[in-house]
């Protein structure tokens, strides 16, 4: 730290000032360079096709996300772009999806901690996330879903319900895309090589953020790339009432290799990759509260009841687009794509005289390790034909996915460290190994007749589920035990109807209805209990599917020019209905069987008898409304959610009489966003609020005995954050971010988060700089 007199600059005040006075020395020479880019951009025509959107960073536009015009594209659709990500400033995806309406982070702050909750859905089956197409699973007992660096990415799109037939075999939630940066991101107009830094500063945590980058194309345009790099570290975030949340530290680094080769003006392919590491310590649960007990004076005895974890997330991608432009036959893309993510788990060495550490066999044992794997194909071509009557635009698609999950621990206590159970080394029977193998294929019609269009689509999925079973410990052979680790398979048809009327460019009204269906996972198939284990033990191969029969009814509005020149004021308006028939269940800690529910003995179910089984069902239905409003000067938005949901019977008794809250559905939520923009200057601020009704439906509401089953009751609240952002010199000078989030420090635990509370006051600020 550098130190004048008494006064103590910190590197982030010295690289502002830094900044600053570079952008003044070279404001005259940015301007000259302006008009020679100008000057050059009308000379030259670049022939290289860009089939994607650019976004050039330093722009202080859009904060609110309005999209461009109405378009049967944008139903049930939100899209965070870079400006909102650049004032984010996440340490993780969860904070960034949190912020769009029907759309909620469950979990903790920890790295790695949250899931994704669309409509009351969560879990990766329910809402498959993508990164550049590479699909993103993880579901390991109490963690988080989602691991990649938030400073990767440049666009989030989240589609809401089961409605593309390009998702299949779950997505009953919908599914989120994310979109890492490229080089055309970063590129001027005259430029050919740049490069890239920023510097951040979280207050709560006291994390530092460092960014480089460094990008290219060649001189005809035909190749570009970008090589960008990430490390964040910090300290444990801090709740509003001064307590650490301890587990919550960050030593993160990241980085994204990719470019773009255009082959013609008329196809192009993308490759990328992206890779995120993670080490510290932390409970095994990384979606826990502050429940460990510990002498606050003795850091060991603090370890010795956690993990020190390594965790890798990275993925593979490769795109291909052929658009010829004198064929309306052929629009062909075709994407392959490769995920994985590694969980590598250590309990600490102790040293001699010291308490051994804490072990035991529900949480993982010594040491542990676990990795998904998802390998992806997805071939798709649309036609545009013209007929006497209707245009069609017919897309079909041809799609193979390779899901594969491995789990091994080292717990080799007592008996556990014969060779029955390989020595300690054996598969968690909570976390089963196995893979599951889906190939699909699906026709979209898009029908328009006039100003209706019409789009009936129809899919079909086949998925087969193996196991790799278990040491012969926990792999028993007496039938009456259940534990028949056969692989089984599931088909079925997905038949969406969709119809879309749009009388003028301004407005649209939309009905969606759509039958779907979802195998049970690989954690719902084969997990067991030990050998000879009274109750539920077996695996359960008799599972049904899920089905899924949803609607939603609504409409957009899109218009310009309302209050000013050039403004645009956008509104939705979307009622939906998700019914959901053959529920997967588990029965420990529930009523086994009917005989169960109506004579109060288990043993009246018998044997063998599986873990999990199929429930009657339940409906989620909601109400989402929204407006966006955008000008030159001022900008805003306000969107309200409420979602209810019921299941038939009780989550732990499937044959109450009694219907029952579902637990995972968030409280009714109203946010806000007014802010304001200085053109001249490049600087922008706002202020956002979320205002969040108290939760008092769960299922121990209805169903006292169902309390392991539910989440515990919370208060309303609401929460404030302010935000800025400015560029004094525009794309030639530095870029300067500002986001205090919990402007008030208030104390308050998310409903869908377990009790678990949010962090206080959070000042992140982020200075960047491209050259």
């Amino acid at each position: 730290m550098l130190q004048l007199g008494k006064c103590q600059l910190k590197p982030l005040a010295l690289a502002v000032a830094l900044l600053f006075a570079a952008s003044i020395a070279n404001a005259d020479q940015s301007k000259d360079l302006e008009g020679q880019s100008e000057k050059v951009a009308s000379e030259e025509k670049v022939e290289a096709l860009n089939l994607g959107s650019v976004t050039v960073l330093g722009q202080v536009t859009n904060f609110v996300g309005i999209s461009e015009g109405v378009s049967q594209g944008e139903i049930g659709k939100n899209t965070l772009n870079q400006e909102q990500l650049d004032v984010i400033q996440a340490s993780n995806m969860g904070v960034v999806l949190d912020r769009i309406p029907g759309v909620s982070m469950s979990g903790s702050p920890r790295p790695g901690g949250q899931n994704i909750n669309i409509w009351g859905m969560s879990e990766s089956r329910n809402v498959p996330i993508t990164v550049d197409g590479a699909l993103k699973t993880f579901d390991k007992y109490r963690q988080g879903s989602l691991y990649v660096d938030p400073d990767l990415i440049k666009q989030v799109t989240v589609n809401k319900g089961a409605f593309s037939p390009e998702v299949g075999n779950g997505g009953f939630g919908g599914n989120v895309q994310l979109e890492t940066k490229d080089a055309q991101d970063f590129l001027k107009p005259d430029q050919n090589v740049g490069a890239y830094l920023k510097y951040g500063f979280h207050s709560n945590n006291e994390q530092k953020n460092y960014t480089g980058a460094v990008f290219g194309q060649s001189k005809n345009g035909m190749v570009d790339g970008l090589i960008y790099f990430s490390r964040s570290d910090s300290r444990d975030v801090e709740l509003a009432d001064k307590q650490k949340y301890r587990g919550s530290s960050l030593d993160q680094n990241s980085y994204l290799i990719k470019s773009n080769i255009y082959f013609s003006s008329e196809s192009k392919l993308t490759l990328s990759h992206a890779n995120t590491r993670f080490k510290g310590w932390m409970p095994f649960a990384a979606m826990g509260g502050n429940t460990i007990t510990t002498d606050p004076n003795n850091e060991y005895d603090w370890k010795r009841r956690i993990f020190y974890r390594d965790q890798k997330d990275r993925s593979y991608s490769a795109k291909f687009e052929y658009l010829p432009a004198d064929n309306p036959w052929i629009n062909f893309k075709a994407d392959a794509a490769y995920s994985e993510t590694k969980q590598h788990d250590e309990k600490v060495a102790p040293m001699p005289g010291q308490k051994a550490p804490s072990i035991s066999l529900s949480t993982f044992g010594k040491e542990n390790w676990t990795t998904y794997k998802n390998t992806t194909i997805h071939i798709r071509n649309t036609s545009e034909i013209s007929t006497s009557w209707a245009d069609h635009s017919v897309t079909v698609g041809l799609q193979y996915l390779r899901k594969q999950q491995n789990g091994l621990m080292l717990y080799d206590s007592g008996k556990y460290g014969t060779a029955e159970f390989n020595y300690g080394y054996f598969t968690p029977p909570y976390l089963p190994s196995g893979r599951q193998t889906v190939t699909s294929l699906y026709i979209n019609d898009d029908i328009k007749i006039g100003d209706f269009t019409i789009s009936p689509s129809l899919r079909y999925d086949h998925v087969k589920n193996q196991s790799f079973g278990n040491v012969p410990g926990y792999t028993s052979t007496d039938p009456i035990d259940g534990h028949d680790y056969g692989s089984v398979s599931y088909s079925g048809l997905s038949p969406r109807l969709a119809i879309y009327w749009q009388p003028s460019d301004s407005w649209a009204l939309f009905a969606d209805y759509t039958r779907s269906w979802q195998s049970p996972n690989l954690h719902d198939q084969y997990i067991v209990q030990a050998k000879g284990t009274s109750g539920p033990n077996g695996t359960s191969r008799n599972l049904g599917k899920e089905k899924l029969k949803a609607f939603r009814v609504g409409g957009l509005m899109n218009l310009q020019n309302v209050f000013m020149a050039d403004d645009r004021l956008a509104l939705s308006a979307t009622y939906f209905n998700n019914k959901v028939e053959n529920e997967v269940i588990r029965k420990i800690g529930a009523i086994y069987c009917e005989a169960h529910h109506i004579t109060g003995d288990n043993k009246t179910c018998g044997k063998p008898m599986s873990s999990y089984h199929n429930g009657p069902g339940y409906t989620i239905q909601g109400l989402e409304l929204s407006a966006k409003y955008d000008s030159e000067y001022i900008f805003g938005s306000l969107s309200a959610t409420t979602i209810k949901g019921k299941r038939i019977g009780s989550p732990r008794n499937i044959w109450s009489e009694q219907d029952s809250w579902m637990r995972d559905i968030p409280p009714r939520e109203l946010r806000a966003t007014i802010g304001f923009n200085v053109p001249s200057h490049n600087f922008s601020m706002g202020w956002e609020s979320a205002f969040v009704r108290k939760q008092d439906r769960t299922p121990k509401v209805t169903d006292p005995k169902a309390g392991a089953l539910s989440y515990p009751l919370t208060a309303g609240y609401s929460v404030h954050s302010l935000f800025m952002t400015y560029a004094p010199q525009g794309q030639h000078g530095p870029k300067i971010n500002l986001m205090i989030d919990n402007l008030f420090n208030k104390q308050y635990a998310p409903y869908l988060g377990e009790q678990v509370e949010a962090p206080g006051r959070d000042i992140r600020l982020s200075v960047s700089y491209q050259f």
